[in-house]
């Protein structure tokens, strides 16, 4: 929920993009090497803001490399040359059994700041030139809400459509509603059974180009600060005396995953009821992909609630492991455009 109200807020800025000349490119032999593996060709560069491959001159398709600057920030694109298909097994969608297939991409964050993917500037066309429904939430690895990276972060996931013919699919790219410059991906598809969705392998791609960032000004552990949330002015502590545990829940999506806590103190500074809004801050592995929550476990402070003013809360901020290297909590009240503060450390297991 929190990444769905932040690309909402984001969507709203405007910003320009670069566009490039496209013509359609031939996919007759896309689906018998799909089977090979399906790994997308990096980019040749180093994951950091400042080096970035040159913008693409010519069509843009499968195996391509394009940068777009979006509303949520500069990013380049990299698109794999294999097809994935599947059916919709949701009894509860509209599209219930149609046909589908997935195309994978490598999505590079390289502006200076947190960014990505922003949903609303995109628009995915079928073969008879008509918008296609989202239907990415059926299924693992949808690239579509990924608006959560660390500047020089990367990430691979799957553009889903649904398929209603042979014929050409388009992705219109274009930042700030069409008011902008756009760029076109125009794939063609010819229909096949295989590979299914299930050989798509991410363990295939390539992993995260994030590299540590400077620490500069940011805050790290065991610091005080004052931060103006979008629910009140809060005083926070941050303890540096790390604890581990691991996800018991057999029901989570995350069961038997290693958790680290950090402690934490929120105190309410205003004079009014409030105190830290769960959706004025993100938490950041040391691959610089937003984390998904832990805020279930046993003292975690992310919806303990309002306070009165003077009143104080402590608990725990939990963060999933996923290996040792820079982690960090990005403050940023009013979905981005008001108070904010970076905090930044590294964990070693």
């Amino acid at each position: 929920m929190c990444k769905l109200f932040q690309v909402l807020s984001i969507a709203a800025l405007f910003m320009l993009t670069a566009c490039g000349d496209i013509t359609p490119a031939n996919n007759a032999s896309y689906a018998s090497e799909a089977i090979q593996g399906g790994e997308i060709q990096p980019p040749e560069t180093e994951a950091t803001p400042q080096e970035t491959s040159p913008p693409l001159v010519g069509p843009v398709s499968f195996g391509d490399t394009f940068q777009f600057n979006g509303s949520s920030g500069q990013i380049e694109l990299t698109f794999g040359v294999n097809i994935y298909w599947g059916v919709i097994g949701n009894s509860w969608s509209q599209h219930y059994g149609s046909a589908t297939f997935g195309i994978p991409v490598t999505i590079r964050n390289i502006s200076s700041e947190t960014g990505g993917i922003n949903p609303f500037d995109f628009t995915v066309f079928g073969s008879d030139g008509l918008q296609l429904d989202s239907i990415g939430s059926s299924f693992d690895y949808d690239i579509t809400w990924e608006s959560n990276m660390r500047a020089g972060a990367s990430q691979t996931g799957l553009f889903y459509f649904l398929y209603n013919g042979d014929g050409e699919y388009v992705i219109e790219f274009s930042a700030g509603f069409g008011f902008g410059d756009s760029q076109e991906v125009i794939f063609d598809i010819v229909y096949a059974y295989a590979p299914s969705l299930s050989a798509f392998d991410i363990t295939a791609f390539p992993s995260s180009t994030f590299t540590p960032l400077p620490m500069g000004s940011a805050l790290t552990l065991g610091d005080t600060f004052e931060f103006s949330s979008s629910s009140g002015e809060v005083e926070i502590t941050l303890g540096a005396d790390i604890t581990w545990t691991t996800v018991e829940n057999t029901w989570s999506q995350h069961y038997g995953a290693i958790v680290f806590a950090i402690p934490i103190s929120i105190a309410n500074i205003g004079t009014e009821t409030g105190g830290l809004n769960p959706f004025d801050f993100n938490l950041f592995g040391s691959h610089g992909l937003r984390l998904d929550s832990a805020g279930t476990l046993d003292g975690d402070i992310t919806w303990a609630g309002s306070m009165r003013p003077g009143a104080t809360q402590d608990g725990y901020l939990h963060f999933l492991y996923v290996g040792d290297g820079q982690y960090a909590i990005e403050f940023a009240a009013g979905f981005g455009f008001g108070d904010s503060q970076d905090v930044m450390f590294n964990i070693t297991r």
